[in-house]
């Protein structure tokens, strides 16, 4: 998976080291071959899931993802992640998840699309 890497200079007074970051009006498509999760360290991410959905009929696989809240992501999924704000990035880092188990036990069963424990 390739991402904008974080230029501090681009943030004046907003640095997150070690994190990607997504500026305003900027979306980034994450397709991972594996499990993962994506931390929002700094700001809010808006995250849209492809289909289909498994919750509610009113479910479009929207979320909000706050600084410090985690948003899991299959291997093949496909997520569409862009900052919550017009006027702020957002920065996040993605952890893949190492082992088969250690993912299945983070996706959870039948949870909502991104839902982390």
């Amino acid at each position: 998976m390739t991402l904008q890497h974080l230029d501090p200079a681009q943030s004046p007074g907003r640095q997150a080291p070690g994190a990607w970051k997504l500026a305003p009006g900027r979306a980034l498509t994450l397709s991972p071959r594996q499990a993962g999760a994506l931390q929002v360290v700094y700001g809010e991410v808006w995250a849209t899931f492809d289909g289909p959905h498994s919750g509610p009929p009113n479910d479009l696989g929207d979320r909000v993802v706050r600084a410090g809240e985690r948003l899991c992501v299959k291997a093949g999924q496909h997520v569409v992640v862009e900052s919550w704000r017009s006027d702020a990035p957002a920065f996040f880092s993605w952890d893949p998840m190492q082992s088969p188990v250690a993912a299945a036990r983070a996706m959870g069963a039948g949870g909502p699309a991104g839902s982390c424990p």
